[in-house]
Parts: C-alpha cells; sequence; structure tokens
C-alpha cells in the first residue's frame, strides 16, 4: 500500500503563495497497527506497484502495475482474510500508457467507485478515469454521470516550481496521488500529489483557456518538501 503524508500549513496574507512555503516544523502521523492479508492475482508477471481504498468505496481495493488496473472486495467480517483480485474492464484513456499510480473516487458511503489513474502522456501527466468492474461500467453508461473526473484532466505539477525552468533542473513530475475530501477552503475538487522532487504539493481541479478548456489540475500549497541531502548524508 501507499501512505499519503498531508501537512496543513498556515497563510498570512502579506506572504509569498503558500505553495513556496513547506512548514517543516510539523511530523507526519505514523500508522499503527494493521493486519496482513493474503493476495492472489490473475496469471501475470507484471508486478503491482500501488493500491488504493476509500472511506467510501465500502469493500472496493484497486491496484495498479506499470501498465494494468485491477480490483478486489475486502473480506466481510467472519470471512476468509484474503484479497482475490481481478484485472479491470479495459479503460481506453490509459491504454498502452505507463501508470504512475491510482486512486479512488466514489459517490458516497457504498455508491459508485471509478479507479482515477494517474499516467504517462505526451507532454505530461494525465489523471483518467477509468471502471473497476463491469457492473460499474453499465452504470456508468446509462447513469448520465456529470461528474468532471470522467474527462482526462492534465497535471501541471511543473507550475509550482518555476525556478526548474530557469535553473536548468530535470523538470518536476507528479508520481502518487491521493483524493482530498474537498479544497481548504470547503469547495471545489483537490488532489495531493507527491513529484519526483520528493515533493507534496495540493492541487486544484480547474480548468484552462479562463474557463472554456478541458479541466486541468494547478498547484495550490505546498505541503511537504523533502532535502534529498537527509537521504544522501552530508
Amino acid at each position: 500500500g501507499h501512505e499519503a503524508l498531508l501537512l496543513d500549513t498556515g497563510e498570512s496574507p502579506d506572504s509569498e503563495p503558500s505553495w513556496r512555503q513547506p512548514d517543516g516544523d510539523k511530523e507526519p502521523e505514523v500508522l499503527v497497527g494493521g493486519q496482513p492479508l493474503a493476495t492472489s492475482w490473475p496469471e501475470t508477471a507484471e508486478r503491482p506497484l500501488s493500491l488504493a481504498c476509500s472511506s467510501k468505496a465500502g469493500r472496493s481495493v484497486v491496484a495498479m502495475s506499470q501498465f494494468n488496473i485491477y480490483a478486489a472486495q475486502l473480506p466481510g467480517d467472519g470471512s476468509e482474510h484474503r484479497l482475490a483480485f481481478n484485472e479491470a474492464p479495459p479503460c481506453i484513456p490509459v491504454e498502452g500508457q505507463s501508470l504512475l499510480d491510482v486512486t479512488l473516487k466514489c459517490d458516497g458511503p457504498g455508491g459508485q467507485c471509478m479507479a482515477l489513474v494517474l499516467h504517462q502522456d505526451v507532454g505530461g501527466e494525465m489523471l483518467s478515469a477509468c471502471n473497476i468492474s463491469t457492473k460499474a461500467a453499465a452504470k456508468l453508461r446509462t447513469g448520465g454521470s456529470s461528474s468532471p473526473f470522467l474527462t482526462a484532466s492534465r497535471m501541471n505539477v511543473a507550475d509550482s516550481h518555476p525556478e526548474d525552468v530557469a535553473g536548468g533542473s530535470t523538470q518536476e513530475e507528479a508520481t502518487s496521488i491521493a483524493l482530498a475530501e474537498e479544497c481548504q477552503d470547503g469547495s471545489g475538487s483537490c488532489a495531493f500529489v507527491g513529484t519526483n522532487s520528493w515533493r507534496v504539493v495540493e492541487m486544484r481541479m480547474g480548468t484552462s483557456d479562463g474557463g472554456q478548456g478541458e479541466p486541468d489540475w494547478f498547484p495550490t500549497r505546498l505541503l511537504q518538501s523533502v532535502r534529498m541531502s537527509a537521504y544522501n548524508g552530508p
């Protein structure tokens, strides 16, 4: 599985944009306890790279390898402690793409869920919606959902590190994602994105071209920044 490190940073009216100011005084909470579950997978040589669940997803769990998405149901009380993963239905937006991470978006407790897949695309990273079962796919086709997540959206995470361009550094890219319940101001859709620069950035969904374009994600706050020297030694 993976963890999301969520650190809140306060804002002051006269300060620089908040995504430039990590709060180094707060430590992430450590998860303790838990119970191991045996897993089974379709016959494949691929190695699962990411795992996601949601408090609104009921028993649904999704996993991802570099090129495929898998789904399973958590065991109920008194049942065998095992997760049996099956390959999810084909997802055209991510076919042939290198997958980076996956998270779950659900309508509500026990409601319909979809996998949101972070993947490489020409020109950057994209977030695309994929069904996790044939039953979910049928409901999505007949339900007339207007969710903004149904349209593939681009992650403009490089905008959170503009000095990369001036300094000639490797462009910052999104490598992991976890959806937020809501944005800091209580409105809109936000997500927490990990990057190849060891940073965690809050991203907000918006639209380009003055609201006329496709949905895109833009940085709003820098939540965590880790100096590489902490891992590489003095």
